[in-house]
C-alpha cells in the first residue's frame, strides 16, 4: 500500500469566519494534522446577515457560525449568501439543525453542517479542509461538464444556467435583454461527408467568427451540434435584437475554408426579449428556438470546391 504523504503548515489555506467559533482556528491548525490555515477575516454574523458581505478571497474557505436556527435562517437570507455557496468552500456551525434542514442546505451548496456541541477544533478544521478539497473537485467536474471542448464556448447546461441567473437579476434590476439563436444548417450533412474532425473544425470556426461579432459582455454558447445561442445582456433599446441577429447570421453565412475547400452553412435565426415575450429561462430559450424553426435561413444548403465566394479568415 502507497505510504501517504502527511500534511505540514506549508500545505497552507485561507478561511474567512462569520460568528464566533470560540476557539483561535489558526493556534488549533497546528495540532489538527490538517495543514496550516490563515484567518483572512472575521465578521459579526447578525453584520452577514443585514447585509455587510464580507470581502472573501476566492477560493478561501468560510467557516460560519451562528447561535440557533433562527440565526441560521438569517445568514441564508443575506445577499451575499448565494455568491458565499458559489465561490466557497461553507462550512456552517450550528446547534440542533434538523436532518431535513441539513440535506437542504448541503444541496444548496454547504459542504458541511456541524453540530455546535460536536465542532471541536480538530472536528472544525476536517470539515473544513475536506469541504475544500470537494469543492475543488466538483469545480474541476462542472469545467469538463460546462465546456463543448470543439468550440471552447459554455456547453448547453451552463449557457442555460447563466440565462437562469441573468433572469433573477433582471427581476432585481430591470432592463432590456434578449436572447439569439442562430441554427447552422448543412452541418450534418458536412459532418457525414467529410467526417468528424472536418466538422468540429468547422463548428469551432463558427463559433470564432460569432464571438468576434459580440461584446465582451454578451454570452455565447452551444445548442447541440448545430446551433448556436447568444444572450445580450445589455440593450440600449429592445429593438435592437433584430440588429444584431441580422449582423450575425450575415457573419456566419459567409464562406469557410476547412482542409482547404470551401463551405457555406445556411443560418436560420430566431430571437427572443425578456421581458417583452417571457421572463422564464425556459421560455425564452423556446420561444427563440421556435423563431429559428421557422426562419428560412441566409443560405440554403452547403457549397464545397474552390468556386464562390471569397472565405474569410477563421484560423
Amino acid at each position: 500500500m502507497t505510504d501517504m504523504p502527511e500534511l505540514t503548515t506549508a500545505d497552507t489555506h485561507a478561511v474567512h469566519l462569520i460568528g464566533d467559533s470560540g476557539f483561535d482556528l489558526a493556534v488549533a491548525a497546528g495540532a489538527a494534522g490538517w495543514g496550516g490555515w490563515v484567518v483572512t477575516g472575521n465578521s459579526p454574523w447578525e453584520q452577514a446577515a443585514q447585509g455587510g458581505a464580507p470581502d472573501i478571497a476566492q477560493g478561501a474557505a468560510l467557516l460560519i457560525t451562528v447561535p440557533g436556527l433562527s440565526a441560521l435562517d438569517d445568514v441564508v437570507a443575506a445577499p451575499g449568501w448565494p455568491r458565499w455557496v458559489q465561490d466557497h468552500a461553507v462550512v456552517l456551525v450550528c446547534r440542533d439543525v434538523p436532518p431535513a434542514r441539513q440535506l437542504q442546505l448541503l444541496r444548496g451548496g454547504v459542504m458541511e453542517v456541524l453540530d455546535a456541541a460536536s465542532a471541536t477544533p480538530a472536528a472544525t478544521l476536517r470539515a473544513l479542509r475536506l469541504g475544500l478539497e470537494r469543492k475543488r473537485v466538483a469545480e474541476a467536474h462542472r469545467r469538463g461538464w460546462s465546456i463543448d471542448l470543439d468550440t471552447g464556448l459554455p456547453s448547453q447546461a451552463l449557457w442555460l444556467e447563466l440565462l437562469n441567473q441573468l433572469c433573477a437579476l433582471r427581476e432585481r434590476e430591470p432592463a432590456p435583454m434578449a436572447l439569439v439563436v442562430l441554427r447552422l444548417e448543412g452541418m450534418a450533412r458536412f459532418r457525414r461527408e467529410q467526417g468528424d474532425v472536418a466538422a468540429n473544425l468547422l463548428r469551432r470556426k463558427a463559433a470564432v467568427r460569432l464571438r468576434a461579432g459580440l461584446r465582451s459582455s454578451d454570452v455565447v454558447g452551444v445548442l447541440g451540434e448545430d446551433a448556436l445561442a447568444v444572450i445580450l445582456v445589455k440593450l440600449e433599446k429592445p429593438q435592437d435584437v433584430n440588429k444584431v441577429a441580422t449582423k450575425l447570421a450575415q457573419a456566419l453565412s459567409q464562406p469557410y475554408i476547412v482542409n482547404a475547400q470551401q463551405a457555406v452553412l445556411g443560418v436560420a435565426v430566431g430571437t427572443a426579449s425578456y421581458p417583452q415575450h417571457a421572463t422564464q429561462a425556459r421560455d425564452l430559450l423556446s420561444l427563440a428556438q421556435a423563431a429559428a424553426a421557422a426562419s428560412r435561413g441566409w443560405r440554403a444548403g452547403m457549397a464545397q470546391g474552390g468556386a464562390g465566394a471569397e472565405a474569410a479568415n477563421d484560423d
